[in-house]
């Protein structure tokens, strides 16, 4: 067995050392010897290390030369809504219970949503972009009134959150 002293020694003997960690154990798994281990330990590694590179840019790659989206201020008005509920259902426009506000504190990404369906993601004017749930949390489920700076790409809309307040959605 591995570590086993040898019988003209008072170490495990080095030459036998492979022999001794390539028996089967008493459960009838094998094990691979150690140094049959090590060369493919040694491959993996360096397969992972000259991979690793090209799977990630760095923010510094994406920030040589990228010029921002132009951005519009606007004031928008709607729901604050988490995004799970409102994706599987079509008729979860409105909040109607406690619903939003469980899959909110759940952690479900909180979203605008206008009475018009036009889905609004919050984000932050810095970049690295930074969590900005603390601005809508309080209004989840409430109808509220926004103003700030929109972004929009491919149909996706996001706006950097300056003021947001209650409303009243009685009108249309």
């Amino acid at each position: 067995m591995p570590g086993e002293k040898c019988s003209h020694h008072s170490a495990p003997h080095p030459v036998n050392r492979v022999a001794h960690d390539s028996k089967v154990s008493t459960t009838g798994s094998f094990r691979l010897p150690t140094a049959t281990m090590r060369p493919i330990i040694a491959v993996l590694t360096i397969a992972i290390l000259a991979v690793s590179p090209c799977a990630q840019t760095t923010s510094a790659d994406q920030g040589a030369n990228l010029t921002p989206n132009k951005s519009t201020t606007v004031t928008i008005s709607g729901y604050v809504r988490d995004m799970a509920c409102l994706m599987k259902f079509n008729e979860a426009l409105k909040p109607t219970n406690d619903c939003a506000l469980m899959c909110a504190r759940s952690g479900s990404p909180l979203v605008i949503v206008t009475k018009k369906g036009i889905i609004y993601v919050p984000m932050s004017a810095e970049i690295p972009d930074t969590s900005q749930r603390e601005k809508p949390m309080p209004f989840v489920g409430s109808y509220v009134e926004i103003a700030g700076e929109m972004f929009q790409r491919s149909g996706i809309k996001a706006i950097v959150i300056a003021q947001i307040k209650k409303a009243d959605d009685t009108g249309s």
